[in-house]
């Protein structure tokens, strides 16, 4: 069966292969409430370049915007981050300094980016493997 696009002029609608078609808009950011004062970033995609860099820091932006001081970032599902994300990362880590607020990335223990892995990045970020230990790294004093 070969699927298609096709305008049912009577029902106004788009169908796909004879069914009603129905776009979702991809969100490149997902954002949850953690507590009062904690909020998870999740990346929803694989790879993260030069092409979703500028889209992460205007939302890094956005977010301190709306008073967040401790940000943790999920990064869990990228297999690849680039230079220029990486830079990124760094540009919200600054930020996030300069408003005497912490950012902690959660990754995928068996999957760290080689970018990560292969340079000293694993020590100027704090990364942790779960959400529920990066939430609670908030809560220790060092």
């Amino acid at each position: 069966m070969k699927d298609y696009l096709l305008r049912n002029n009577g029902a106004g609608g788009i169908y796909l292969g004879g069914n009603p078609f129905v776009s979702q808009a991809f969100e490149y950011f997902t954002s949850e409430v953690l507590s009062d004062d904690i909020i998870k970033i999740s990346l929803n995609f694989e790879r993260a370049t030069s092409h979703e860099a500028p889209k992460f820091k205007d939302y890094i932006m956005k977010i301190l915007g709306e008073g967040y001081k401790k940000i943790i970032v999920d990064l869990s599902k990228i297999e690849l981050i680039d230079s220029t994300f990486t830079g990124a990362l760094i540009f919200a880590l600054k930020k996030m300094k300069a408003g005497k607020g912490k950012l902690k990335l959660i990754m995928d223990e068996n999957n760290i980016p080689a970018s990560f892995s292969a340079t000293s990045l694993i020590e100027v970020f704090d990364i942790y493997y779960t959400q529920e230990a990066a939430v609670y790294s908030f809560k220790s004093v060092y």
